[in-house]
């Protein structure tokens, strides 16, 4: 699947409200694949913003992490998405998770 940070998509009104989800949630979100984490690997990888993976074009994306199955989630990163759910670009550097997934 793919690790994505749900907080690009939610915000809150004031602190004691429950999160709502930006804009439509008819609309494919698109990250960049930033990053693979494997099972067996000793320590998720940190957080970042940048990768040599990345593209000029895809760069004010979200980010999002390729994972396997048993791998450790990267911090802050808080939802994975089934591969299923997602449209793989060509280069395998941009996901859109599909709106029945969201």
């Amino acid at each position: 699947g793919y690790a994505i940070r749900t907080s690009e998509y939610l915000y809150r009104h004031d602190p004691t409200s429950t999160p709502t989800v930006c804009g439509s949630q008819r609309e494919p979100w698109t990250h960049r694949v930033v990053d693979k984490v494997y099972a067996g690997n000793q320590h998720a990888p940190a957080s970042s913003e940048s990768s040599s993976e990345s593209s000029s074009s895809c760069d004010t994306l979200p980010p999002a992490y390729y994972i396997t199955t048993g791998a450790l989630v990267p911090d802050s990163y808080d939802c994975v998405v089934p591969i299923e759910d997602c449209v793989v670009s060509d280069d395998n550097l941009k996901i859109q998770i599909m709106a029945t997934a969201q």
